[in-house]
């Protein structure tokens, strides 16, 4: 809708431009402000108005929105007093920071209006700075000593209403009115002392995305060279350097800093934030802009953001600069944009690093469409997220972390109790550990005390290792390192009682890790070197085991019941003997991973089991959800890796056999395929028999949160397999102790039929999808009966998942949508398969 303003306060600007250029002195400011009453009828206070009110006074702006009123008809518009102390809401920051998609989010809000881009205010103030510090105007318009009194407050009260009015009638009125330019944030402290309630909202995004945006859609910006990459990104840190300075003098109450990045990946969370910062009442609508485009939502051609907010909020953007800008631009970024770091951004790495975090928030969200046991693996190499109670220092320049405080853990131990679903901590340990290393390492510069330390700071590492990093593996020859594993230990327990979750006689389990210690680790340490010398270790190769048994004692002392990794309690290539664990209150869980059917490893699971160890079944090709859901010919560019197993989809999950481990090989992790036989006849020691299947306690599915770009890609990825899995960990199908090998069930077509609903050709292709009668809803048929209702989640029995839109979902690809069908079935997941 075009602005529509009354003559007033732009006669009274203008008359400024014309004694600047004639030379004249400027009007009274006394005579504007007397002027006021001038205008059209004023009732009370906009921000007290009721609903039928605003209804009204819309009817009467209606016509001259769209320039079809007479001036009689303008005039007796019942218009609400908007005055300077009227709490407008400013959105701005650097273009292309998604300062559109905020503004269409809040006008959804039914007490809010921003409406398009005036474009004007920002060029105003502009003209108004020129004018203050003009040498002409000194010498022609003002005496010696008139800029600082009335000449200045001249100025500043006409474009004060000038800038007022415009807000007003940029749109249908509202309770809160709102301006979206840019720039106009530039201006923050002049606009402050202006309009003292004033509350601004302040978009920061990654300079390289910003950058990739203006030249890539050759938006104009004055003085910005779209042909450099490394220009525009110093003019991104030019342009927040006068932002960032003023948003900070203004305090938290009065501006609010936003991520885009975000705003798009915590999306409710976020905006919860705002709304409570703006003094608003939380709306639902806000979740789904793109519902009210045309309706609440008025969107400008000229703005060059909205053939994209017209679409639900979407993250192709946050990573669509990656690979694009030259790798000599990416190493200029840290030089000339310095706020970068103080933003939380990492110039230094050359890919988006914002979305690896899981949010409280999201995390609520997965219990809630978790029926069966989850347990989060938090490995401190990542993001070291539970901050407990002491210590509470991060590592230097680590600002940019986000962490899940005490309270949040507590809180969500609860929620996920009440849900009858636990959580297991998993603080990695030694390896994994780089946060907390040097999270350490700076707690002991800055207190001068060594003994805070977790590593040997005169270790020299072998870089040649398979190793990701060398320095975040915790010493074991250090004291401090089990000081500091019991004090995590000590504080997670305390967290449990705080939720009122612990029970000495059914503790829960404590998760240490021990995968993947570089086989390198310690072996040029001095301070290892000494505990060899000493006699209390023989050699440097019992280090791991010592770390694991130490480990081990120290959790089982606090009361928990311990989990590890495969490789945690393995020696020799053997497990270790239960006895020689000593007097542990509980027996030991162990979660078998590295299935690749070509190694040695595919031998622990049934190992550990007849070894008297709880065993949960973790083999990657069948349960790791980071892998591709289908990268046969249907799906060939499908997400994942495939160190394990070439794909990983839905029907394969539910294929899986733990109590007739080996007849699930079927493909290499290049698509080759495996032989019946191939695996244990020519390699029998890798294939032990099972002797005590009562210590196969469970399976656990996989799903690394760093490889996940965004949250609906995580969900994506989790189901529909998740529900596989926890079909397989409760039921017991007749086919299950079945001599067909993994390949044949997969090509088995009356199998894959009944589960799907879909037909497979001899080379274990689909070739039929059956749909619910809307070409773009795809339904698993997990059931014979299923009752469909609007809804949010998918529930069979205690197994809760969710229907995924405009995608094949039975062959388990992994994309999400913004709304989602519920099916409530009354039977088993399979019934009689």
């Amino acid at each position: 809708m075009p602005t529509v303003i009354t003559p007033l306060s732009v006669c009274y600007f203008l008359s400024l431009l014309f004694a600047y250029y004639l030379g004249k002195n400027f009007p009274d400011p006394y005579c504007f402000k007397a002027s006021i009453d001038n205008r059209p009828i004023r009732l009370k206070k906009i921000e007290e108005l009721t609903d039928a009110e605003i209804k009204k006074v819309r009817a009467q702006q209606a016509p001259c929105h769209y320039g079809n009123c007479t001036a009689r008809e303008y005039k007796s518009i019942e218009w609400p007093d908007v005055d300077d102390q009227h709490p407008i809401i400013w959105v701005g920051g650097m273009p292309r920071s998604g300062t559109t998609l905020m503004r269409a989010i809040l006008d959804v809000h039914p007490d809010v209006r921003c409406g398009e881009e005036t474009r004007v205010i920002p060029r105003v103030m502009m003209v108004r700075k020129m004018l203050k510090s003009s040498t002409h105007m000194k010498e022609s318009a003002f005496s010696e000593n008139a800029l600082s009194t009335e000449g200045e407050a001249a100025m500043n009260e006409g474009v004060k209403r000038f800038i007022l009015e415009v807000i007003e009638k940029h749109g249908p009125i509202s309770r809160r009115l709102c301006n979206k330019d840019p720039f106009a944030l530039k201006f923050m402290s002049e606009l402050t002392d202006w309009y003292p309630n004033s509350k601004f909202i302040y978009m920061l995004r990654d300079a390289r995305s910003v950058a990739h945006s203006i030249i890539t859609r050759k938006v104009t910006i004055t003085g910005y060279d779209l042909t450099n990459y490394t220009d525009v990104i110093h003019r991104w840190d030019m342009a927040h350097q006068q932002m960032w300075q003023q948003c900070q003098d203004l305090g938290p109450k009065f501006c609010m800093p936003v991520h885009y990045e975000h705003l798009i990946l915590e999306k409710e969370q976020v905006l919860k934030k705002i709304v409570e910062f703006l003094g608003l009442k939380w709306y639902d609508g806000l979740i789904h802009h793109e519902e009210h485009i045309g309706s609440d939502i008025s969107l400008s051609a000229l703005e060059r953001s909205t053939d994209q907010v017209v679409k639900a909020t979407y993250t192709t953007a946050l990573s669509s600069w990656e690979g694009v800008i030259p790798e000599k631009d990416l190493e200029n970024v840290e030089k000339v944009a310095p706020l970068m770091k103080v933003f939380g951004y990492k110039p230094e790495v050359h890919v988006g690093s914002y979305d690896h975090f899981i949010s409280k928030t999201s995390e609520m969200r997965h219990i809630d469409i978790l029926a069966n046991e989850i347990r989060n693996s938090y490995k401190p190499d990542s993001n070291f997220p539970c901050l407990f109670p002491s210590p509470q220092e991060k590592a230097e320049g680590d600002g940019g972390r986000r962490f899940i405080s005490t309270s949040d853990f507590v809180s969500l131990l609860r929620y996920a109790n009440e849900r009858g679903i636990q959580i297991v901590p998993e603080i990695d340990m030694p390896a994994h550990s780089r946060a907390a290393v040097k999270s350490m390492e700076y707690r002991a510069h800055k207190t001068g005390d060594e003994r805070y330390r977790l590593d040997d700071p005169d270790e020299t590492y072998d870089t040649s290792s398979w190793g990701r990093t060398f320095d975040g593996t915790m010493c074991p020859c250090r004291e401090s390192t089990f000081a500091f594993i019991a004090q995590v230990v000590s504080e997670m327990k305390m967290m449990y009682r705080q939720a009122g979750l612990w029970d000495d006689e059914n503790p829960p389990l404590f998760h240490i890790g021990g995968d993947e210690t570089p086989p390198t680790s310690w072996k040029h340490s001095p301070l290892c070197d000494a505990m060899v010398e000493s006699g209390e270790i023989n050699s440097l190769d019992e280090l791991f085991h010592y770390f694991i048994k130490k480990t081990v004692d120290l959790v089982d002392f606090y009361g928990f019941r311990v989990a590890a990794w495969e490789e945690a309690f393995i020696v020799d290539e053997k497990p270790v003997p239960m006895d020689q664990w000593g007097s542990l209150k509980f027996p030991l869980t162990i979660m078998p991973w590295n299935s690749r059917w070509y190694e040695h490893n595919i031998k622990y699971p049934y190992e550990y089991a007849n070894a008297g160890y709880q065993v949960i079944m973790s083999t990657a090709a069948h349960t790791y959800f980071d892998h591709p859901a289908d990268l046969r010919k249907r799906f060939p560019n499908e997400n994942g890796f495939y160190w394990a197993s070439r794909f990983t989809d839905l029907l394969k999950v539910f294929s899986y056999r733990p109590l007739n481990f080996y007849s699930n090989a079927d493909y290499t992790n290049f698509g080759d395929e495996y032989q019946p036989g191939e695996v244990c006849d020519e390699n029998p020691s890798h294939c032990p028999s099972l002797e005590k299947p009562e210590n196969i306690i469970g399976i656990q599915g996989h799903l690394w949160s760093e490889t996940m770009r965004n949250p609906e890609m995580l969900l994506g990825q989790l189901f529909p397999r998740m529900m596989a899995i926890a079909d397989r960990a409760k039921y017991s199908r007749r086919w299950e102790l079945s001599n067909e090998t993994g390949l044949q069930i997969l090509k088995n077509r009356v199998f894959s039929k009944r589960l799907y609903g879909l037909e497979i050709d001899a080379r274990g292709r689909v070739v039929t999808e059956y749909a619910t009668g809307n070409k773009n809803r795809f339904i698993v048929r997990l059931s014979g009966h299923c009752q469909l209702r609007n809804g949010e989640y998918y529930q069979v029995n205690n197994v809760t998942g969710t229907w995924i839109s405009d995608q094949h979902i039975m062959t388990g690809r992994n994309a999400i949508s913004s709304s989602y069908t519920e099916a409530v079935c009354d039977k088993n997941i399979l019934g009689e398969v």
